[in-house]
């Protein structure tokens, strides 16, 4: 079966259209995408037909995305218009710009952005139209797949928030500042991985040695992403005095990604952490880790992390500010009830995360397979 070989701009025809103010979005009406996605509604729609966009300026750059039909794209995006439906199919164009990426149509450093000129040397590889239909089907299916996977983990992620929504509440009444707490001994420690002029430098980093995690070595639920972990040479980690995890420490990032919280489930021998995350070690006669991991992820808690980021201009909350953080308490027989929810659902978590990840893996290997012609 032969492929041909075609140009991004002999499909279609990649233009800008105007940018709607923000002020002028409705709360209903046809679907308004941005650089990443709806960001509101309007009026009038300027796409009949659903349409692929690609974000053309920004640090999401280059993301692929496909409107509904009856939508308004703005100029943010770059909308890939008349495409020649007789000689491409949509659903095929878009897992090939997917699987491709953008990088080299992307210009500029301070401000990346993609042109229509950046976008015309781009070669699409195109089979005849059924086998077009035929592949994107197949990977139609394999995304399906992919999607409920994750939305079952997120699923499970607001089951775990919903329990102890209700068996705990949002309320600030009777709650204690982590200072307190510390001076109380409830906390036994309250410590970042702020190692100063000390602080590992790249050289010193290796595909062995001390563990060194950072707020992206976990996910937004928690569990451990070990792809991302680094580690550190022993010679520089014995030099480091702070920042040692034990098992059951819960995690916070606090600097760019904050809000994510983790327990730490001792999986390492030894471990540190880096700027990016605080230690909180509970004393367990008082304060269970599973409780603290929940209460930490609330929503009382998280507001607070998100007014003191508004109030500072920063994207960070340090640790002499979370100091005034304040957390609701529970007695031990209702923190022991969580702890045993708590692990029921990590382990499904957990079973689901693997199943996700076996998904991710086919999905991946279609991709690759699709335009290599091996489908």
């Amino acid at each position: 079966m032969s492929w041909t070989e075609v140009t991004l701009v002999d499909v279609c025809k990649p233009k800008q259209w105007k940018t709607i103010p923000i002020s002028a979005l409705k709360k209903e009406g046809y679907p308004v995408y941005g650089a990443n996605g709806v960001i509101g509604f309007y009026d009038e729609f300027n796409h009949l037909e659903e349409t692929l966009m690609i974000t053309c300026r920004g640090a999401t750059c280059g993301t692929i995305n496909l409107s509904t039909p009856k939508s308004y794209i703005t100029g943010n995006a770059m909308a890939l218009d008349d495409l020649d439906r007789e000689l491409c199919d949509i659903k095929f164009l878009y897992y090939y710009l997917s699987n491709r990426g953008f990088n080299d149509a992307i210009t500029g450093t301070a401000q990346p952005q993609i042109t229509r000129t950046s976008l015309s040397g781009i070669k699409i590889p195109l089979p005849p139209l059924e086998e077009q239909r035929r592949i994107a089907a197949i990977l139609d299916k394999a995304d399906g797949v992919r999607r409920k996977r994750k939305e079952a983990i997120r699923l499970t992620e607001e089951l775990l928030k919903s329990t102890f929504l209700e068996m705990f509440g949002y309320s600030s009444d009777e709650s204690v500042s982590i200072g307190e707490l510390l001076d109380k001994g409830v906390l036994l420690l309250h410590k970042d991985g702020n190692h100063g002029s000390n602080y590992p430098r790249t050289s010193e980093f290796g595909i062995e040695g001390i563990p060194f995690l950072s707020a992206n070595c976990f996910s937004d639920s928690g569990e451990m992403i070990t792809d991302n972990v680094k580690f550190l040479s022993e010679s520089k980690a014995n030099k480091l005095k702070i920042g040692w995890l034990e098992p059951s420490d819960v995690l916070l990032a606090h600097n760019a990604t904050v809000g994510r919280v983790a327990l730490y489930d001792g999986r390492y021998k030894q471990a540190l952490v880096g700027t990016s995350l605080t230690i909180f070690r509970p004393h367990r006669e008082y304060l269970l880790p599973e409780f603290l991991f929940g209460v930490l992820r609330s929503e009382m808690f998280q507001k607070q992390l998100a007014h003191n980021m508004e109030q500072s201009t920063r994207n960070q909350v340090p640790i002499t500010a979370q100091r005034d953080l304040k957390i609701k308490l529970a007695s031990l027989k209702k923190q022991l009830k969580f702890k045993e929810l708590f692990h029921h659902v990590m382990n499904i978590s957990k079973k689901y995360e693997s199943s996700n990840q076996e998904s991710e893996n086919l999905f991946n290997s279609l991709l690759q397979r699709a335009f290599r012609g091996e489908l």
